[in-house]
Parts: C-alpha cells; sequence; structure tokens
C-alpha cells in the first residue's frame, strides 16, 4: 500500500471510532510519573535518574504553565542555552551553543524529518497539541543516531494518552494570532488510537523601517496526525502512524508569490517481545517535504523542491541483571529534487550500531557505544564512539561523565547546488567536501532530594572541518568549504524546587565561550543566558488556580558580518544587544474540564532599537487567550 493511501484509513479508525465511544468507562485511571520513563540517550526506556547520559525533559506541564504559541518559544522558555533567529527570506535558524542547526537532531518519535532550508527543518511541523513531552540530550549522540547530532538531539515525543476522550483548545492573542486543536484519544483492551488536528494563523507583522527584517510575512498551518498501536498478543505489539502537515507563507503583495509547504509522513512499526529480557523492533518510514510557489496572478501553484526519505529499521534488547545490550541497523535512502540544484540526487546511507551499559552496583553505570555509517555515493565511512559513566556516592548525590565524537555528512544541497541569487551571484556544492566531526566532553554532578533538585554540568566542545560558504575568486561565485574549526567551553547550571504551599521555581543558566574561531568562522555565541520560572498554584471551588512568572536573559554579543559578498575576508563587526523578556500567564482549571487562561506576555514592554536576525521580533506587550475543553473531565463530572 502507498504511503498516501494508509492517511484516510489511519483517520478513520481512529478519529471516528474516538468520538463514538467517548463516554465509555476509562479501562484504568491516569497515572502521573514522578520521575518520568525517557528514551532518547539510550534509545531503551529508562527512568530519567537512571540514565547515565544528563537529559532535559519539557513535560506537557510545562506547556500548559508557560502557554507558548509554539515549539521554538516553549524551548526558549525551558532551555538557557537555545537561541532561535532568522536567515535568509525570514527562515527561522537554531542556535546551540555557537553550534546551528546542522549540529542540532530534531526527531519525531525518533525518526529523522525530511525537508531542509539553510539548514534547518520545517519547525512549523512541530506542533505544540501533538507533544507529549521533549527529551533533550545534549554532547554529541551520533553514536546512536548518526550524521547531524553533534551538538544535541531533540526528540518530541507525541501523545498517547492512556484514556479515551476528547479535548479541544482555541488559543488568541495580538496580530491575528489563532491556534485550534483537537485531540481525540480511543482506548480498548487490544488497541489505541490517538488523532490530532491544528490549524495556526498569525497575520503580518511590521516591525521597523530598517534593519533585517522590517515586516514578518503572515503565516497559516493546518495538520493532522493519526497513531494506531494493536496489542496482538502478549508478546507482540503493531503500530502505524500517518500524518499530513500543510504550512503557507504569505507574501507582502500579490505581486510576489506565497510560499508553501507540505509534508506528508507515515510509518509501521512492529515490536516482539519474545522473552522478558529480550525485545525485537522493525520499523519502516516514510517522510515526504515539499515546496512550491503559488503565484495571485496566473493561479499556478509550482512544486520546485521535493525531499523524499524511507528509512528501514531494526532494533534489538538484551537485559540481564546487570548488563543492558542494545544492537540495530538502519538503511536510508535520501532523494532530493531542488530548484537550486540542476538535477535531482538520490544518496543511500547503511549503518550499524551497539551499546552496552554495565550496572555492576546500584552506585555504579558504565555505558559504551559505538556506530559506523558508510554513504555510498560519497564514498564515506564514519565510526562513531561515546563512552558515559554514572556513579552515585549517596542516594542524594550522582555524578556524570561522558565523552563523545559526532559528525555531520555533507548534504545533497552542499553537494551539488548550483543556484543564480537573482543575477546578483551564483552559489555552487562542492562534491569533494568533508564530513563535519565534533569531540564533546561533558561532566555532571546533580543534587536531588524530594523538593529540591540542583545540576551543574562543564561542557567542551572542538568541531573540525565546519562546512560554510566562501567566496571563490576564480569562478566568481559562493562555494561550499570546509573552513575553520571551532571550540566552545561552557557550563550548565540548573535548580528546580517545589514547595508544599503550592510554589514552584525552576532556574537555568548557561555560560558558554568560544574558545576558538577562524577568520571565516561567523557563529554567534552570547556569553550568558538564563531563564527563569516561578509558579503557584492553589485549589478553590471551582478546581485550580495557577500563576507562572516566566522569563529569559540573554546577555549582548559581537558577530562578524559579511560586508562583502566579493571577498571571503570582508566582514563588519555588528553588536547584537542585550535583553530580557518576561512575560504572566494565569490559569484556571475546572473539575468539570473547562480551563481558561490568559498570558501577559513582554510584560516590562521590550522593543529592540534594531530588529537583527538575532534579534527578538516583539513589538511590545501582548495578550494571549486560551479555553480548553476536556470532555474525558466533564463526563467524569457528570458521571453518577
Amino acid at each position: 500500500m502507498r504511503p498516501r493511501a494508509l492517511l484516510p484509513l489511519l483517520l478513520s479508525l481512529g478519529a471516528t471510532a474516538a468520538a463514538q465511544d467517548l463516554l465509555a468507562d476509562p479501562p484504568h485511571p491516569d497515572t502521573t510519573l514522578l520521575d518520568p520513563v525517557v528514551v532518547t540517550a539510550t534509545r531503551t526506556p529508562k527512568a530519567l535518574a537512571d540514565t547515565p547520559v544528563p537529559t532535559r525533559v519539557v513535560t506537557r506541564a510545562d506547556i500548559a504553565s508557560l502557554n507558548p504559541t509554539d515549539v521554538r518559544e516553549l524551548l526558549e522558555s525551558t532551555l538557557s542555552d537555545i537561541e532561535f533567529g532568522y536567515t535568509m527570506n525570514q527562515q527561522p535558524s537554531v542556535n546551540l551553543q555557537g553550534l546551528g542547526g546542522g549540529a542540532v537532531l530534531f526527531l519525531v518519535d525518533g525518526e529523522r524529518l525530511a525537508g531542509e532550508t539553510v539548514g534547518n527543518i520545517d519547525y512549523s511541523r512541530l506542533q505544540l497539541s501533538d507533544i507529549e513531552r521533549i527529551e533533550v540530550v545534549k554532547g554529541g549522540s551520533s553514536a546512536l543516531y548518526g550524521a547531524g547530532a553533534a551538538a544535541a538531539v531533540v526528540n518530541i515525543i507525541t501523545r498517547r494518552d492512556s484514556r479515551s476522550g476528547l479535548e479541544l483548545d482555541s488559543r488568541v492573542g495580538a496580530h491575528g494570532l489563532q491556534r485550534h486543536s483537537l485531540v481525540a484519544n480511543l482506548v480498548r483492551q487490544r488497541w489505541r488510537s490517538t488523532t490530532t488536528t491544528q490549524a495556526d494563523h498569525t497575520d503580518a507583522i511590521h516591525l521597523a523601517d530598517s534593519g533585517d527584517l522590517t515586516t514578518l510575512l503572515a503565516h497559516s498551518s493546518a495538520s493532522v496526525h493519526e497513531r494506531l498501536t494493536v496489542d496482538a498478543s502478549d508478546r507482540l505489539s503493531l503500530s502505524a502512524h500517518a500524518s499530513y502537515h500543510y504550512h503557507q507563507r504569505h507574501a507582502a503583495s500579490t505581486a510576489s508569490d506565497d510560499d508553501r509547504y507540505r509534508d506528508l509522513a507515515a510509518g509501521l512499526r512492529a515490536e516482539l517481545r519474545p522473552s522478558d529480557a529480550d525485545r525485537l523492533s522493525l520499523a519502516y518510514s516514510y517522510d515526504e517535504y515539499d515546496k512550491s510557489a503559488y503565484s495571485h496572478t496566473t493561479a499556478l501553484d509550482l512544486l520546485n523542491y521535493s525531499n523524499v526519505q524511507h528509512t528501514l529499521r531494526a532494533l534489538a534488547t538484551h537485559t540481564a541483571d546487570a548488563l543492558e545490550l542494545v544492537a540495530g541497523a538502519e538503511l536510508a535512502r535520501d532523494y532530493l529534487m531542488s530548484y537550486q540544484l540542476a538535477t535531482p540526487h538520490r544518496q543511500l546511507a547503511a549503518a550499524a550500531f551497539a551499546q552496552g551499559e554495565w550496572s555492576p552496583s546500584r552506585r555504579l553505570t558504565l555505558l559504551a557505544a559505538l556506530r559506523l555509517d558508510h554513504y555510498a555515493q560519497l564514498r564515506l565511512t564514519e565510526l562513531s564512539p561515546r563512552l558515559a559513566l554514572m556513579l552515585r556516592p549517596s542516594d542524594a548525590f550522582t555524578l556524570r561523565a561522558a565523552l563523545a565524537r559526532g559528525f555531520r555528512a555533507p548534504t545533497l544541497k552542499e553537494r551539488f547546488m548550483d543556484f543564480d541569487m537573482a543575477g546578483i551571484f551564483v552559489i555552487r556544492g562542492n562534491p569533494d567536501l568533508a564530513p563535519e566531526r565534533a569531540n564533546t566532553a561533558t561532566l555532571s554532578a546533580e543534587y536531588a532530594r524530594a523538593h529540591l533538585n540542583l545540576a551543574a554540568t562543564a561542557f567542551l566542545s572542538h568541531t573540525e572541518s565546519q562546512i560554510g560558504t566562501v567566496w571563490d575568486q576564480a569562478t566568481a561565485s559562493m562555494i561550499y568549504r570546509n573552513i575553520d574549526d571551532a571550540t566552545t567551553a561552557g557550563v550548565d547550571l540548573a535548580a528546580q524546587a517545589t514547595l508544599d504551599c503550592g510554589l514552584h521555581a525552576r532556574a537555568a543558566y548557561t555560560f558558554t565561550h568560544l574558545a576558538d574561531r577562524g577568520p571565516t568562522q561567523l557563529a554567534v555565541v552570547r556569553p550568558h543566558s538564563a531563564t527563569l520560572q516561578i509558579g503557584y498554584s492553589r485549589a478553590n471551588a471551582w478546581g485550580t488556580l495557577s500563576a507562572t512568572l516566566s522569563g529569559r536573559l540573554l546577555s549582548a554579543v559581537r558577530a562578524s558580518v559579511f560586508s562583502d559578498i566579493g571577498h571571503s575576508d570582508a566582514t563588519t563587526g555588528i553588536t547584537y544587544p542585550a535583553y530580557t523578556l518576561w512575560k504572566l500567564t494565569l490559569a484556571q482549571q475546572t473539575d468539570a474540564g473547562l480551563d481558561i487562561s490568559l498570558t501577559v506576555d513582554n510584560l516590562f514592554n521590550y522593543t529592540p532599537a534594531t530588529y537583527y536576525n538575532n534579534s527578538p521580533t516583539t513589538t511590545g506587550l501582548t495578550l494571549l487567550a486560551g479555553l480548553t475543553l476536556d470532555v474525558r473531565r466533564l463526563c467524569d463530572k457528570l458521571r453518577p
């Protein structure tokens, strides 16, 4: 069956059945884990406290308390060292400890996302209504995930509620912001279905008459995601998923073309548990990401980009008394047709990886992992190791240390690009590019008690042969080259406290130093960045009232930008100013399932003097109001 044919089948199985069976008695109540189970750091389910690689988890409770407008704002509110900005043509870009989107691997349920623009994925595909939690693993993770995981892995875990239910949510705010979503769950003894839909819109925002950004273009998007799981027996589980996402960026006038983006993803997975100690899984995923230009004058919608990925993966896990072994293999095919390439290109990659985790006592855990990637067309074979140690001197203290090597293979665009930038200059690919390689070391200490958690992590990263564009005098064009190495070092500090009176607080601070940079290194690294959240909740006659004050503080940074396209070393200095943004969210959750929220964003009315690509695009204080109806809670309230 073609992947396109899976979508209506899965949607009808999930959404229709959930609507018909909403009022059924729940099979078992919801449970809240004090220590969530995570999978990204080791590819096996493991309690967060028992994971030898430091992992940051962003939960649905964080989404509810912070009330962000999108995933980018959510990550910036919870991770002190991540910053989103814009690159050419208003495309969003990420910066994590001085490394960009090519070194930060975004996954959805462990699967890669097709499509990229200037080294970044389409972040509009990451819909808030579909997120159960986000697991962030910093440091090199190529030993498990291959190329692109040199700086971090950000894994979006989608919702799989344990009870049948229906949830409706609407948000409205300044600049015509609207977000509407529906989540339908159906749970039966042997099968579970979750259907999520979301639609968004934001009007154009006028910022200023000068600067990198003058007007943010209007956006509209819509998505639907269906997941179906069937327990064929106590030892065999089968699952399937399908999703469709549409995103349109509206041009400033009808004289220009609208940009349209479409994504179709689908997958099948089988998990077999032949014994209590063994687990086998086989998965196939398909992802097709297309771009087109819609002309208002001709009403033609012309496809100009298509990236199609097929991935087949096998994974085996064996658990003994003190030893856990993981082994897997992957086969991936990547197809790219683009207006930036003279002809379409394909790439075939194969990989094998293994990981061993040994816990000779409850105080000590040792982990070793190794992955071999081979790219057929690149004639590239890459080994990626990782070593980690976790030591518990006492029940309250945990020490973790890790060494890892990550890499990023040259993309098809970087190797074969041949694009005329409106007659100004030509950007050319380079088939002889070497891969980027990053060596990272981390050392962390954590103190955890019932109401207090303190953590400190020191990190050091050296990236070799970074890929960038420089001016080539011989061909009078910009060409992809392996440019300078870069070394970053720093420390992460985090604290979290919860009091019985209903108060809770979380603070994070990151110091990052770009220790080594070459003349063509244009990385922007803010040396100081911090986030803070202070919350309070209290039961009242209607349910629970909560308030959250959250802030983000970033220091100024001196950066270099190109001042003359015709010279690779012609740069000029620019200072991106320090800034701080605060917002207050009030929410009333009722026992009857109706939740109301109000957010005052940019509490102190900050606006930049000049809107740079690396400055916030706020225009002053704004309001965001939300209304959520949880029909399951309403039915529980009405049920005698």
